[in-house]
C-alpha cells in the first residue's frame, strides 16, 4: 500500500488532514450574539490571543505571526474588531509605524459572555478526551503539532541563517 509510510500514525495523520479541512470550512462560519455582533471564528480566534498576550506589548505583525494568518488578512479582522468597539489601536512612544493592539473593556466583557458558549459547544467535549494525558503528554502532543505546522507549504517555520560571504 502506497501509504504505509505512515504505520501506526495513519489515524493521527487522518485527524489532522480531516481537522484541517474542518477548520477551513469552519474559518468563515460567522457567529451571532446577542450584542449583535457576527464574528467568523477566526475573528474571535484573533480576540482571544490579543487578550491572552495583552501584556506582551506586540505589534500586529508579531500578532499575525503568533495566529499563522497572513498579514493582510489580519489587517482586516482586527479593523472589523475595532470598528465593533471590541480593540483600540495603540503607538509606542517615538515609533509611530508599529501598531499595538488591546482589547478594550467592552472587548474583554464581550469575550467573557461569550465564551463559555463556544467552550460548551466545542472544547467541551474535546477536554474530556483528553482528561487521561498527562500534563507531559500533552505538552508532547503540542510540540508534535507544531513541528508539522513548521514544515507546512507556506508556513515561516524556523528561519534558516545562510552565511554571508565576506567580499
Amino acid at each position: 500500500m502506497l501509504v504505509s509510510w505512515m504505520g501506526r500514525y495513519r489515524g493521527i495523520v487522518e485527524a489532522l488532514v480531516q481537522h484541517g479541512n474542518c477548520c477551513i470550512r469552519a474559518a468563515n462560519y460567522k457567529m451571532s450574539t446577542s450584542e449583535g455582533i457576527t464574528l467568523t471564528a477566526q475573528e474571535w480566534q484573533v480576540l482571544e490571543y490579543i487578550i491572552e498576550h495583552e501584556d506582551n506589548d506586540q505589534n500586529m505583525t508579531k500578532l499575525s505571526e503568533g495566529l499563522c494568518i497572513p498579514q493582510s488578512s489580519f489587517s482586516k479582522m482586527t479593523g472589523k474588531l475595532v470598528k465593533y468597539g471590541l480593540l483600540e489601536k495603540y503607538q509606542i512612544v517615538g515609533n509611530k509605524k508599529s501598531v499595538i493592539l488591546k482589547a478594550s473593556e467592552l472587548g474583554k466583557t464581550f469575550y467573557e459572555k461569550n465564551v463559555e458558549v463556544i467552550k460548551q459547544f466545542v472544547f467541551d467535549a474535546f477536554f474530556r478526551e483528553l482528561e487521561g494525558f498527562t500534563d507531559e503528554q500533552l505538552a508532547q502532543f503540542v510540540k508534535a503539532i507544531h513541528v508539522v505546522d513548521e514544515r507546512m507549504p507556506g508556513s515561516k517555520g524556523k528561519q534558516q541563517l545562510v552565511k554571508i560571504d565576506k567580499q
